[in-house]
């Protein structure tokens, strides 16, 4: 998964903590974008380094709105717990009354540093 990050060592900083990732690369360069590969497990998440302006005039690059995906995180740990973390790093968190059950799973849904909207599913209560 690749997320544009307009503040990239505060998102790295936020997906380490909230979701356990480790640093595996990290790229910074006056000339083109910088970025971090994160890893946990079998997983990648690749932040990328954009500007306010790259935003707002680049094509490819969607609004959050109109973005129609989102990264899904399997936890180990109660849904209420990430909540936690995930509200003390500087992200959102739907209430617990906002979870729901699929597949088996409690599922709820948050948000990132930025805004970027994310699931995380996670055993039943």
């Amino acid at each position: 998964m690749i997320i544009y990050a307009q503040d990239l060592e505060g998102m790295q900083k936020f997906y380490r903590k909230v979701f356990g990732f480790a640093i595996s690369e990290a790229f910074y360069s006056v000339h083109t974008s910088n970025y971090v590969k994160l890893k946990r497990d079998e997983a990648e998440l690749l932040l990328v380094q954009v500007e306010v302006s790259d935003i707002a005039n680049h094509e490819n690059i969607k609004s959050k709105e109109s973005t129609c995906s989102k990264p899904m995180f399997w936890i180990e740990e109660p849904i209420a717990d990430c909540r936690e973390r995930t509200i003390r790093n500087g992200g959102s968190f739907d209430p617990d009354h906002k979870e729901w059950e699929d597949l088996g799973y409690q599922v709820c849904e948050g948000a990132d540093i930025e805004g970027n909207l994310f699931q995380v599913r996670s055993a039943p209560k």
